[in-house]
């Protein structure tokens, strides 16, 4: 696949937890279901490694500095998705339209801090 490829693919799985987010989580504790949602990523990483590992495919592990870079992505991500499934939490039902708006700016934000 192409990276375009991948990407479609990457915004229909998170248009469609989107939805789900929206229509079954917004009345749900935001920390209880980043937990749970960190924790199913966790696994499934897990068994691609696994699996990877058996065929024995390289893995590359980072290095030096890189461990550090990697920790502090995961803290971001942790605030991230807190942030996102409380957007549907406070205030009430939040607008999924609205919601999902203000998240696709986010290439507008990434091309900002690439240029500074």
């Amino acid at each position: 696949m192409t990276s375009a490829q991948y990407a479609l693919v990457a915004m229909l799985c998170y248009a469609i937890s989107n939805v789900m987010i929206h229509r079954f989580f917004s009345h749900v504790e935001p920390l209880i279901s980043v937990f749970i949602y960190c924790t199913v990523i966790a696994l499934m990483a897990f068994a691609c490694l696994v699996n990877k590992h058996m065929k024995s495919e390289p893995i590359i592990f980072p290095t030096g500095y890189l461990w550090i870079v990697i920790i502090l992505c995961g803290i971001l991500c942790f605030f991230a998705d807190s942030s996102y499934f409380t957007a549907y939490n406070v205030g009430g039902a939040s607008s999924l339209t609205q919601v999902t708006t203000i998240v696709a700016i986010l290439p507008i934000f990434s091309a900002i801090i690439n240029a500074v």
